[in-house]
């Protein structure tokens, strides 16, 4: 199931930068950066109610190491279309600067546990009875 969920994620993100791009991509360095500042505005009133110091400092690291990834995502990106530029211009594709390959196939649709679907059926069956 953990080997679905990642080839869902890894074809979402791969649709949204195709047809979203440069936004997406900016949307997701802008949205790490601003979870960043929040956690460190709130850290001495979470620090005060007894949350675990580590956690945080935990939180923040991995942020900063997205944080870190988006950015060089962005660079990557930016070398890459530069060198396809280059090589149009040129007539020809520049030595491992190859066009990129073509985008992965939707996978299959995510098969989810019995236990899950038995959880989700009572769930929707509770919500018909409030109704």
């Amino acid at each position: 199931m953990f080997r679905a969920i990642t080839d869902w994620a890894r074809w979402l993100d791969q649709w949204l930068e195709t047809n979203l791009g440069r936004p997406y991509n900016a949307v997701l360095s802008v949205g790490l950066v601003l979870e960043m500042v929040n956690k460190i505005q709130t850290l001495p009133a979470t620090l005060t109610h007894g949350k675990g110091l580590f956690g945080i400092l935990f939180s923040l690291v991995v942020e900063a190491a997205l944080l870190i990834n988006q950015l060089g995502e962005f660079s990557h990106r930016r070398h890459k279309r530069k060198a396809q530029q280059a090589a149009a211009a040129a007539g020809g594709a520049i030595k491992g600067h190859e066009p990129a390959a073509p985008p992965y196939e939707r996978p299959e649709p995510l098969s989810l546990p019995p236990s899950l679907l038995r959880a989700l059926d009572r769930v929707r069956k509770r919500l018909r009875e409030r109704d």
